[in-house]
């Protein structure tokens, strides 16, 4: 997997599930486009079905499910041999492919799951890292540049915020964040007549805005605490 670094802010989906990966042929749970549809449903997102797709190697229409600025192709075979086929021969068909014949595969990041296989052409970080935790790491993904993955601490201040501020937490701007090291346990943040361990804590500062209100959040270094320097009435 190639990442390059962050180039442009988009809004992103992401929920707790996010956190979860698989390797691509170890069974994530979901078989097939009707169980992945509903897992995005459950993931806090409103997925539509928006027309069907057809590539060349593919032996099958694919359905479209779009939200927000993501949209996603998912080819559903009859049974999971007949994916492993398929996914096993675009594996082998896009390294030596130089004539078109997939359709410009080889930009774009792809995902096997039980009957099903995802294509995804773009480079929004939150999209990735939403369908690689419902469907396992990409079996292709060749984007020469794409919005960074977040880690998970950022993740978790995402929620917080849509959780805290009762929003979509794809209405939510990430302006930045960058790791620092807290003097103290209490992540620079005491709370009055609350003593703090005076221990150095990694973590990151995370900058949002939601709405028209502008959030600067604190977290350790893997999101399980989260304290609020600003943003909050």
């Amino acid at each position: 997997m190639r990442i390059a670094k962050l180039t442009i802010i988009l809004p992103i989906f992401v929920m707790g599930i996010l956190a979860c990966s698989a390797s691509p042929d170890v069974a994530s749970g979901i078989n097939s486009a009707d169980e992945l549809f509903a897992a995005l449903k459950s993931a806090g997102i409103n997925p539509e079905r928006n027309g069907v797709s057809q590539r060349n190697g593919f032996e099958t229409k694919g359905v479209i499910f779009k939200w927000g600025n993501s949209e996603i192709e998912v080819f559903d075979y009859q049974d999971e041999e007949k994916r492993g086929f398929i996914s096993s021969n675009l594996e082998r068909e896009i390294s030596t492919s130089e004539d078109g014949s997939l359709d410009n595969i080889g930009e774009e990041t792809i995902w096997a799951s039980g009957r099903i296989i995802v294509l995804y052409n773009g480079i929004d970080g939150g999209t990735i890292l939403l369908l690689n935790g419902l469907l396992g790491d990409p079996l292709r993904y060749e984007v020469l540049e794409i919005d960074e993955p977040f880690p998970p601490a950022v993740v978790a201040a995402i929620r917080s915020l849509a959780d805290q501020e009762q929003v979509d937490p794809g209405l939510i701007r990430l302006k930045g964040y960058e790791q620092v090291d807290w003097p103290d346990a209490c992540l620079g943040l005491p709370s009055p007549g609350v003593l703090c361990a005076q221990v150095i804590t990694p973590g990151w500062r995370v900058e949002m805005v939601a709405g028209e209100n502008s959030y600067v959040l604190h977290t350790d270094a893997e999101g399980a605490q989260i304290r609020y320097a600003s943003g909050l009435d």
